[in-house]
């Protein structure tokens, strides 16, 4: 079997530091268990609940809620492993073990961990995380048993309101994370911003690149703040946004899915499944619709745009 790993998210790397992408390229991997690191002898795995480090059988087993500075992150504690085989460039490395998989993640230059393995059927179902968490999808894989094509991801906090956080902790909406105190943003949701330099919201641009839209951290299913919004305890420092125009059609969450649709992976998803890890972008059906965010904007082919052709995309 074949993995064709490719980088399908915007990743904004937050305070917790968990995106993590690939990019085009192919691996030789089996879905189905290959290589794996760490014990099974009984007690919860990766992607299991926990309350100890100790509870955790694996290899470097850690329970999230004790793994993180800025707080539990997950909803609900779950076994990772600290510790795992850094996937080379372009490609995904399999941890944890045969019977329970992870995708290992180069958090810094010194840090990995293993997050538990989810999947995406060709039909659009969903499976592998917790209730919320999300499926952040980073390439193509078979079904072991089938050999149906579908793709595969890693399962990483998701929460969207205070009440699914553990005691102590908060959601910050716009990174999904559940801290122990959340960072206020401070510009308008839609603001243009500088994806190199902005530190006041969630920046979506391109690598390099000076224009960039504020953004939000989503749950595809679920809905994006509306243009020009300032978030709880902020202030105003997205005075463009404010200025009276606009995107002429609203923010939706995408998890871009148009990227994979477009390759030849064997999978094609024309209904956005919920449940998976998505920024917002604004809608669009030619690039006009785009024009607000410069000359640098497309309108991108996305099943996230229900409607409409797709989402607005920033290029250099």
């Amino acid at each position: 079997m074949v993995w064709k790993a490719v980088c399908v998210v915007a990743c904004l790397v937050g305070a917790s530091g968990l995106c993590a992408c690939s990019t085009t390229t192919t691996g030789a991997g089996p879905r189905d268990g290959g290589t794996t690191s760490g014990g099974d002898a009984g007690g919860p795995p990766i992607g299991a609940t926990c309350t100890t480090s100790a509870t955790c059988d694996v290899a470097g087993g850690a329970c999230s809620n004790a793994m993180f500075a800025d707080g539990p992150l997950f909803p609900t504690a779950i076994c990772l492993q600290d510790g795992c085989q850094a996937p080379a460039a372009g490609e995904l490395a399999l941890c944890g073990t045969t019977a329970n998989p992870g995708l290992c993640a180069s958090i810094t230059s010194t840090q990995t961990i293993c997050f538990p393995l989810c999947v995406v059927s060709a039909a659009g179902a969903v499976t592998g995380c917790l209730a919320n968490d999300v499926c952040q999808l980073l390439g193509t894989s078979e079904d072991p048993t089938t050999l149906a094509p579908e793709l595969i991801g890693q399962c990483q906090p998701g929460c969207t309101a205070d009440a699914q956080c553990p005691s102590g902790s908060s959601c910050d909406t716009y990174q999904g994370n559940c801290v122990a105190t959340v960072t206020p943003q401070t510009e308008a949701f839609g603001a243009p911003c500088d994806p190199a330099t902005d530190t006041g919201c969630a920046c979506i641009g391109p690598s390099g690149g000076s224009v960039g839209f504020c953004s939000s951290a989503c749950v595809t299913g679920g809905t994006c703040p509306a243009f020009g919004a300032l978030p709880a305890a902020g202030t105003d420092g997205g005075a463009d946004a404010d200025a009276g125009t606009a995107p002429p059609l609203p923010f939706v969450c995408s998890a871009q899915l148009g990227g994979l649709n477009a390759l030849d992976a064997g999978v094609y998803l024309a209904t956005q499944p919920a449940g998976l890890d998505g920024y917002c972008f604004p809608a669009c059906d030619t690039a006009s619709d785009c024009a607000f965010y410069g000359s640098g904007a497309t309108c991108t082919p996305d099943p996230a745009g229900g409607t409409h052709l797709g989402i607005c995309s920033l290029t250099q």
